[in-house]
Formats: C-alpha cells, structure tokens, sequence
C-alpha cells in the first residue's frame, strides 16, 4: 500500500515538474491576430450570403425575361395565325345574283322590243312615255347592282388599313423597310359587305413578326430615369461588401431601328473593401510603413457613361438589346477606416475629404437589358451591368469594379 502511495506522488511531482518548465507568456498581439481573423471569417459568411441574395435577386430578373420572351412568341404567332385566315381567295363580282341573271334572259325579248319602239318615235319625232307591264312580279323586275360592291383601289385600300386597325396591328411597324407587293392584294370573303382586302407579307421581312412593334422609327430621342443596386469591390470579382446604391437620368438618341447612342449623369454612393496593397495612398502616407489588413471604404461620385446601344432582338411590343461604352468617375466625397492585425498606437485609423478629383474614361461600361413598351411613347427596362476599371480612381487609387441591374423607365419623343 505504501509503495502505491510512493508510487503516485512520484508521477504527480514528475508532472508537476514538467508543468513549471513551460510557463506561457501571454501575448496581447497574438490575441488580436486571432480576434482579427474570426472577424474575418464573419465577414466572409456575410459576404456568401449577399452573393446567394444576389446570385437570386439575378436569377429572378432573368426568369422575368423569360416569361416576357414567351409570352410575346405567343402572341407573334396568334398575329401570323390571324394573317394567314385573312389570306384567301376573292368572292366573284356577280355572287348571289344567279336569279337576276335568270329572270333577266326571260325578260330579253320584251326589252329589246321597247328599245325598237323607243328608238322609232325617236326618229320620228313623237314621244311617249313606255310605263313597265303591271303584271310583272316584283321578283322579276331588274335588280341594280350593289353599291357596296362597286369600290375603287383606293377605297379598297383604305378598308385593308381599317382591318389592320381592328385586328390591333399596329401601323407603327410597317417603317421605311416595309415592303408589300401590291399583286398580293387580294379581297377575302364578306357576307354582304364590302370586300375587305389583305396582304399577304413575308414573314422574313421586318414588317410583321419578330421585328414587329409599337416603336415607332420616327421617334429618334428618347429620356429616361433610373435606378439600380451597386455592388463594388477593389482589385478583382470578390469579396463584395453592404450594397450602395444608383439613381440618376440619360439621354438617348437613334441613328437607326436599332443602334443609338446614349449619355447620362448618374449619383452613385458605392461602398467595398480592399484588402492589403489594393489601397494605395499617397507615399509616405502609412505610419512606419504599417500597411493596414483591410480598408473599408464609403464613397459618393458621379457616374457619367456614354454608350453605344444596339438591339439584336425585337418581339411585338419588346426587345433585347446590349450597350458598350465608357464611363467617368467624379468623386465627391470619400471616407475610409483602416483595420490592422495588430493595435500599435500611432497607426492611421481612418481619412476622410472632399476631394472632387475627376477620372475621364476610368471604366469600361457593358449591358444586356430587356424593354418593354407600354405603349408608343412610354417603355420599361430592366439591365444588368459591369463597370470594369481602366485605370485607378480615388484618393486611394483603387480599380474599381461595380456591377448591378437597372431599372428605368423611358419617354420616346420625335
């Protein structure tokens, strides 16, 4: 029992003796290194929740393209299938009068015999006045033509324009490429009306179909407002931070159907992170050359863009199109704070300025979008975009990469 006893308070002190030999400093910066990095895994859980949002916040927009896509396919088809119907054979001249021709050949010989007596005492100098048989039946008698038959080409012309207005095509399609060959024009059945004449169009031609639409090729200018979520970040596609935000105007003009040319003005608070050497100050500006683990930055600018707009796809009332330019940033005003691994005095915490520097020509400016006419003046659209940096912005000198959806609403005026 004794030996058992020795035996234990051996191993206690032996351990005892190894615990003494290393006694641990504490270290406040090693501290602070980790406080540092779980902040940073923090912040990265953020940040792949926002790319979730964001990645279904897209997906959402162009869903809505898709439904917009198949419903105008819809009713472009419903448009060629009311075509093709209005296409057919015309109804000849004399249709429905076989009973006037018949009682017309039963009654040859009594007419003929009073145009002699008529033409006689002509000749002869006497009058009378030829009253018809009484006993000739009502049926009988010569019916007149109808009027609503005898119709010139223009009339007939104008009743082929009063049908295109009743079946709701709009007139505004057929522009200057419109082409329709008057030989196609053909009467299609009435029952007891005027014959309503329609043409037959190519479908390949840019009248009726695809290219088909309110939008009128008169209208050259046209104004817009908008607005759109802003997500920026320094240095590459990552590590995106809190949204800013856009709103602003523009003004477009167009050269054809489908290219023109667009400038805006458009205030925009941008908000993003750098990480190390993205942030570039001014030299000498970082304390003991202490460069700060991660810049956060606050910015308010002007975004002017000047694009070139292009539609490669037209519906009935809606189109796809894409945009490429470039764009200036002029910043108003610009605050940002400095995180560091370690928490040495003396180091720069934040900076804030107005500093009003312009960069013409800073970013390269591309879009796909999707308008929707509401009617013939007015249109919707929504369009995706990505600003990617040609050169550095900011008291920081950063490039600077944003990328968002537009949603604006157009005014289209002669």
């Amino acid at each position: 029992m004794s030996e058992n006893n020795n035996m234990n308070d051996s191993f206690e002190r032996f351990f005892k003796e190894k615990a003494d030999e290393y006694d641990i400093i504490y270290n406040e910066a090693d501290w602070e290194k980790l406080e540092g990095r779980l902040n940073a895994l923090d912040k990265q859980r953020v940040i792949a929740k926002r790319r979730f949002l964001a990645g279904a916040a897209i997906f959402l927009i162009f869903s809505l393209f898709g439904y917009f896509t198949y419903s105008n396919y819809m009713k472009i088809n419903q448009l060629e299938q009311q075509l093709s119907n209005q296409t057919v054979q015309p109804i000849p001249q004399n249709s429905g009068t076989g009973i006037v021709q018949n009682n017309d050949s039963q009654n040859l010989g009594n007419k003929s015999g009073n145009t002699i007596a008529e033409n006689n005492m002509a000749s002869s100098g006497e009058t009378s006045q030829t009253l018809p048989p009484k006993d000739i039946a009502e049926d009988d008698k010569p019916v007149e033509s109808s009027a609503e038959f005898s119709i010139t080409e223009n009339e007939s012309r104008n009743l082929f324009i009063a049908d295109l207005s009743n079946s709701k095509l709009a007139l505004s399609s057929f522009d200057q490429q419109s082409t329709v060959d008057p030989e196609t024009i053909e009467p299609a059945e009435t029952s007891g009306k005027a014959p309503v004449f329609a043409a037959r169009v190519d479908a390949s031609s840019n009248d009726v179909g695809l290219n088909s639409g309110i939008q009128n090729a008169s209208q050259r200018f046209s104004v817009g407002f908008l607005m759109a979520p802003d997500f920026s970040t320094a240095g590459s596609f990552s590590d995106f931070y809190s949204p800013g935000y856009k709103f602003g105007a523009y003004v477009e003009y167009h050269f054809t159907r489908n290219l023109g040319i667009s400038a805006g003005i458009i205030h925009s608070t941008v908000r993003y992170t750098a990480q190390g050497g993205e942030y570039r100050p001014p030299e000498g500006y970082w304390t003991n050359g202490i460069i700060p683990a991660e810049t956060l930055a606050e910015c308010m600018l002007l975004d002017i863009p000047i694009t070139l707009k292009y539609n490669f796809f037209h519906f009935d009332r809606s189109r796809f199109y894409a945009t490429a330019g470039v764009s200036s940033y002029v910043m108003l005003s610009e605050e940002y704070e400095f995180d560091y691994y370690g928490n040495e005095s003396g180091l720069a915490q934040s900076w804030s300025g107005k500093t009003g520097t312009r960069h013409w020509a800073s970013n390269a400016a591309f879009s796909i979008g999707f308008e929707y006419d509401i009617n013939s003046t007015l249109s919707l659209r929504a369009e995706p975009f990505i600003r990617v940096p040609l050169k550095e912005v900011g008291w920081g000198n950063v490039r600077l990469y944003s990328l968002g959806s537009f949603i604006s609403l157009n005014y289209k005026f002669d």
